[in-house]
């Protein structure tokens, strides 16, 4: 169960409750005031499902809810200031002895984007998503927020002209249903009725011969220029690759090449399991490129920048392009 489902069902019972208690069906509120502590012990058994949290936390949210749940039900036979505070200090002190040796690192995420909701608690996580989509955000910054894999020695632009200027995501964007403001381009590109057609510079980045198209038809052109080059590396490498946008882990073996995933004796499809660490980075950026569909917008030049060097560093052709 997700954080948000679990908040969901809360609130479901809480306003049903309630209701019946207007309704003089139950007294929701004589059953609360007696069970309010599983609320607790729920988040804790969450926590430790989920692992959004220390264990040790977790236990010791356990903990409290069980204590207060029994109290609630009366059935103690002490009396708790008598063992409150050596109660705390052995807990604090187990705490510190265990914390380290329980604490989990950066949990690795292989999710399309990030989704944590904490409650008594803190997370870490580390993206190694190859779809992350919240690229959009990061793309506009450039090399500055270092979202796509950058490589040595290679110089990076940083935030898109339009962040210098003070644009935001509501200067291009319906604050409700995310639509573009197309009209609001107008201002800076009059003439323009797409705005795939926007150019920025002059240079024809792709090499394809065609210096007048927009923006997005460069950044897609050398998008498929580095699948290309993934799957020619691959394929040198002794087992092909092929790529499906809709299915985790998107990168599966094809080593037929007939385009199509290659099936296991059980018909499953056989994820792609011989990455080199060149062809782990191409393939981190090409999906970052794919997953961002606004790329070229948010900052093409950037894009075309680590595409670019993606093709060079598998040993691909560089020469007809124009780097920005």
């Amino acid at each position: 169960m997700s954080w948000r489902t679990f908040v969901g069902v809360v609130l479901l019972v809480f306003g049903a409750g309630f209701l019946l208690d207007q309704l003089e069906v139950i007294e929701f509120g004589a059953l609360l005031a007696t069970w309010w502590p599983l609320i607790i012990i729920a988040i804790a058994i969450i926590q430790l499902v989920t692992r959004s949290v220390a264990p040790s936390v977790s236990l010791f949210l356990l903990l409290v809810g069980a204590y207060l749940q029994v109290a609630r039900l009366d059935m103690l036979r002490f009396d708790l200031g008598q063992i409150f505070w050596p109660s705390l200090l052995i807990l604090a002190g187990l705490y510190l002895v265990l914390s380290r040796s329980l604490q989990r690192p950066a949990e690795a995420s292989m999710e399309d984007r990030i989704n944590s909701f904490v409650i008594f608690g803190g997370t870490e996580q580390r993206l190694e998503s190859k779809s992350f989509r919240g690229g959009s955000a990061t793309t506009l910054f450039g090399g500055t927020a270092k979202g796509a894999y950058l490589y040595d020695g290679k110089e990076y632009l940083g935030a898109q002209t339009h962040v210098e200027k003070g644009f935001d995501c509501t200067t291009c964007h319906n604050v409700h249903a995310l639509e573009v403001k197309t009209e609001s381009c107008v201002g800076c590109h009059p003439g323009v009725k797409d705005v795939a057609e926007i150019r920025m510079g002059g240079a024809d980045y792709d090499g394809d011969g065609d210096s007048s198209e927009g923006i997005r038809g460069e950044v897609e052109t050398m998008t498929e220029a580095l699948y290309a080059q993934i799957k020619v590396y691959a394929t040198a490498k002794g087992t092909g690759i092929v790529y499906n946008p809709a299915t985790h882990p998107y990168f599966f073996v094809d080593n037929d090449a007939d385009g199509k995933t290659d099936k296991d004796d059980k018909g499953a499809s056989i994820r792609y399991n011989a990455f080199t660490p060149r062809l782990m980075k191409a393939a981190y950026n090409y999906q970052y490129a794919v997953k961002d569909t606004g790329a070229w917008v948010h900052n093409g030049k950037f894009v075309i920048q680590f595409l670019i060097d993606s093709i060079e560093d598998l040993g691909g052709d560089v020469s007809m392009y124009t780097r920005p």
